[in-house]
């Protein structure tokens, strides 16, 4: 069944834990900017974490805690169903190894903003299927979440190839039938 792809207004989703390293703050400043800018959107931010409070206290003092939901942890049936209901996801942390949630998210239609840093690099390349925003710009972020905003039909190609790419490299099932396969053959190899 192929997902439709969600293209109109900003139905933004963080999955990540409400850690400082997270910068959840980064994205609830830009999100201000794009109300100041006439820019109506949802922000469902997913997860638990110390900083929960602070964040809630961050959205009321920016005037967009009536569009920003905190939901806690989800379930990972529900976190699916929150995801093929958005279609941006951001993640802004200050460093990052290979992240679960962004290849979740490309899975999805999700199409991906997240910080230009070597984690994200090997799998984003900016304004090709995703953008890459420098550590701690939230100016950056609000101003490359417009451009996307202003240019569906590039949203619309790029989700297209993250989910073909996911499927193709990040699917559990046949990589793991790869590296098996490869074993086998070192080890027959091997024995000859």
């Amino acid at each position: 069944m192929k997902k439709t792809i969600k293209l109109n207004g900003i139905n933004a989703i963080v999955t990540r834990s409400l850690s400082p390293e997270y910068k959840h703050d980064i994205i609830l400043k830009s999100f201000a900017i794009l109300r100041e800018k006439g820019f109506d959107f949802q922000l469902t931010i997913v997860g638990d974490g110390v900083q929960l409070p602070f964040l809630k206290a961050l959205a009321k003092k920016l005037k967009i805690d009536t569009k920003v939901t905190f939901t806690g942890k989800l379930p990972s049936s529900q976190l699916s169903e929150v995801l093929q209901q958005s279609n941006f996801y951001i993640s802004m942390p200050t460093t990052e190894g290979v992240s679960a949630s962004l290849f979740e998210a490309m899975a999805t239609n999700c199409y991906p903003i997240v910080t230009d840093i070597p984690g994200n690099q090997s799998w984003i390349d900016h304004r090709k299927n995703g953008q890459l925003i420098p550590v701690n710009d939230y100016e950056q972020l609000a101003s490359e979440l417009i451009w996307a905003i202003e240019n569906p039909s590039y949203r619309e190609q790029a989700v297209t190839y993250n989910r073909k790419f996911i499927e193709q490299n990040v699917n559990y099932s046949t990589n793991m039938k790869m590296i098996a396969d490869r074993y086998h053959e070192l080890i027959n190899t091997t024995k000859n």
